[in-house]
């Protein structure tokens, strides 16, 4: 069951980078038929790439960055 539920955190991820929905615990725990609970107790590898990947998303960036993709 863990390969399921970090593959199909990584699916959710990618869909997500590719301008799909921004994926959550309930999402992937409802996509893999296991509860919110059970996702959050067992699977914490899973819960490390969906947060590492929302936390990179939101990051602030400088305003030098900002301006080096103005040119």
């Amino acid at each position: 069951m863990r390969q399921i539920v970090l593959a199909e955190t990584e699916a959710q991820i990618a869909r997500w980078r590719a301008g799909g929905p921004k994926p959550t615990v309930v999402s992937i725990a409802s996509a893999c038929g296991i509860s919110r609970q059970a996702f959050y107790k067992s699977h914490r590898v899973a819960l490390g790439k969906l947060n590492d990947a929302v936390s990179a998303q939101d990051a602030p960036v400088s305003y030098t960055h900002l301006r080096a993709h103005e040119t």
